[in-house]
């Protein structure tokens, strides 16, 4: 569905959603719920951003080869238990896992993270 906010037009898919917590732990299946949420990346990792407010950010991310995306809720910044989460998320790029452990991440950087797993996936898939 496209909808206008503030002149911007913005696609919200609505997709079955699991906790990254729950998800860390293998646990798909008892968090499943739908929600709309508002597209900010496509690609092997589709990436939806809902912004609840200046100090709240729902990340979702959802893999190609998945029916459902995984929630991440940050504030300003990643915490240590989120980076955990995302390292595993990103796992089979084992650099980029290892460097999400390893820094401090901003929530305004999860975007770049998203685009530079996606340009490795595809640069993967050219081999």
């Amino acid at each position: 569905e496209m909808v206008y906010e503030d002149g911007v037009a913005r696609i919200y898919c609505n997709i079955p959603y699991v906790n990254f917590d729950k998800a860390a732990k293998g646990d798909y299946s008892k968090t499943v719920e739908f929600d709309w949420l508002p597209l900010s990346k496509v690609g092997y990792v589709t990436l939806f951003h809902y912004v609840l407010n200046a100090s709240c950010n729902n990340f979702y991310l959802k893999r190609a080869d998945t029916d459902f995306a995984i929630a991440l809720i940050t504030g300003k910044t990643v915490d240590k238990k989120s980076k955990k989460a995302l390292a595993l998320f990103f796992a089979d790029y084992p650099e980029l896992a290892q460097s999400l452990e390893k820094r401090k991440i901003k929530s305004e950087e999860v975007e770049g993270i998203v685009d530079e797993y996606n340009q490795w996936h595809e640069s993967q898939q050219s081999k």
